[in-house]
């Protein structure tokens, strides 16, 4: 469906006197892709219920918010961003220039080494850059609900790792971890926080990014063992634990 609207909007947009190579198309539909998508995630977030900390309340006009005719699917979208840094701070949030758009379907644990199942993005790997994933997050229960993240800095000893990763739900960011300089070869840290939360879907994403030796880069492999990992412990839930990834889902029209 995304397909036929990118070609409508192309073809609207297109002269009769103007050629364009087959490489310019193809940009031109993946920048309007992920313009779709910018608009998709802020169609949910409209429609999403709201997010509040325990002991609030919690209001949806719509006890399950998914739109009749939409599709979704398993997994996330992943958006690859090339960081403009004017100091060697690691970014927060967002930041930067989308590059690329890809599905991740492999959610359990969000990998810094993602972006390398699509070829093209391999040009950018030297370059500055954080990971963006995005989707909707399915509350099957009302109640109370934790959710967290677990920042895990797995990768090559001897260097110094700097990471940072964030988690918004319903566009607020709800939680933050971030691993400092270190020559450990493995650290996990968490934030965790609760909340009241209604059935339905609520919009979430997830940043990603790190820096070695003061810089931003996948140099030498180095990251391949940098992952985010989503937890969350339900209503009925006795422990809390990675996320089943079946409750993260991304729309696919």
């Amino acid at each position: 469906m995304r397909r036929k609207i990118i070609f409508s909007l192309l073809f609207m947009t297109l002269t009769p006197v103007t050629s364009y190579s087959d490489e310019l198309l193809e940009e031109r539909v993946k920048k309007l892709e992920r313009a779709l998508i910018s608009i998709e995630g802020k169609i949910d977030k409209l429609l999403a219920p709201v997010v509040s900390n325990s002991g609030g309340n919690t209001e949806s006009n719509n006890k399950n918010n998914k739109p009749a005719d939409v599709v979704y699917e398993p997994g996330l979208w992943m958006e690859f961003y090339k960081i403009n840094l004017t100091n060697k701070n690691i970014p927060e949030t967002v930041n930067g220039v989308s590059l690329g758009v890809i599905k991740d379907k492999n959610v359990s644990s969000l990998k810094y080494s993602s972006f390398r199942s699509d070829p093209s993005l391999e040009h950018y790997y030297r370059d500055y850059f954080g990971l963006l994933w995005n989707g909707n997050l399915e509350i099957r229960k009302s109640g109370n609900h934790i959710l967290g993240i677990d920042l895990v800095i797995d990768s090559k000893p001897q260097f110094h790792s700097n990471c940072v990763s964030s988690m918004s739900l319903s566009g607020k960011q709800i939680v933050k971890a971030s691993v400092g300089i270190s020559y450990a070869h493995k650290k996990i840290v968490s934030d965790l926080k609760d909340f009241d939360l209604k059935e339905g879907l609520y919009p979430i994403s997830v940043w990603l990014a790190c820096r070695i030796n003061g810089d931003i880069r996948f140099i030498d492999g180095r990251l391949e063992g940098v992952s985010t990992v989503i937890k969350h412990r339900g209503p009925d839930g006795k422990s809390i634990g990675p996320i089943n990834s079946s409750r993260l889902v991304h729309r696919a029209n």
